[in-house]
């Protein structure tokens, strides 16, 4: 049985998603496959490898990223009011 699970981060926090995808599937039941997606618009080909790379030890799972081109861009700046978010 596959599981997806979805993410949304930036380039800059690749670091701490690694940690989690990692943490994340040691402790996963091995029975079932994780499809692990991230959304993002600017991760860049190294860090989606570095990611990929990290869970790559884990043979009931696989990373795939999905360019989002900046589409919730409109969203965010409707959430601003003065500077702070809503």
């Amino acid at each position: 049985m596959d599981i997806p699970v979805l993410h949304f981060f930036n380039n800059k926090y690749v670091i701490p998603a690694a940690v989690s995808f990692y943490s994340m599937l040691e402790n996963a039941d091995k029975n079932y496959n994780y499809i692990l997606y991230v959304g993002h618009s600017d991760i860049t080909k190294e860090n989606q490898e570095k990611l990929k790379k990290t869970i790559e030890c884990f043979g009931n799972a696989q990373l795939n990223f999905i360019d989002m081109n900046n589409k919730f861009d409109d969203l965010f700046r409707k959430t601003k009011r003065g500077g702070k978010l809503l």
